[in-house]
């Protein structure tokens, strides 16, 4: 059984994604769920695992550009969207930081609306 090194948080967020080497230009698309190690994406067509992956995105204080590569595919089912599971490059800190800062932004979110 695989374990993740992460914790996965659900962000449900518009999101700019471009295919290296397939696409001309970023596409919007949604991220589902986000950790400091990646994120799963819904995205359409499936690219191929393996693909290099640029996302870019935006909550109240914070915009990231974030790179990685396709590690997993869901295709789509009836009902439930497909998409790529994405694991980062390597992040340094202050950008940990901002993907926490979306986090705790979405977390208040919830909050306020409840």
């Amino acid at each position: 059984m695989k374990t993740r090194q992460h914790l996965r948080v659900p962000l449900p967020m518009p999101v700019k994604v471009k295919i290296l080497d397939q696409d001309e230009e970023f596409n919007l698309s949604r991220i589902d769920d986000i950790s400091w190690g990646g994120a799963f994406v819904v995205i359409e067509p499936l690219p191929p695992v393996g693909s290099r992956i640029i996302l870019q995105f935006s909550g109240e204080n914070v915009a990231l550009e974030l790179w990685g590569s396709i590690v997993r595919i869901k295709e789509p089912a009836v009902g439930v969207a497909g998409g790529v599971g994405i694991q980062f490059d390597p992040l340094d800190d202050e950008t940990r930081s901002l993907i926490q800062r979306l986090i705790d932004d979405e977390i208040r979110q919830v909050f306020k609306s409840l």
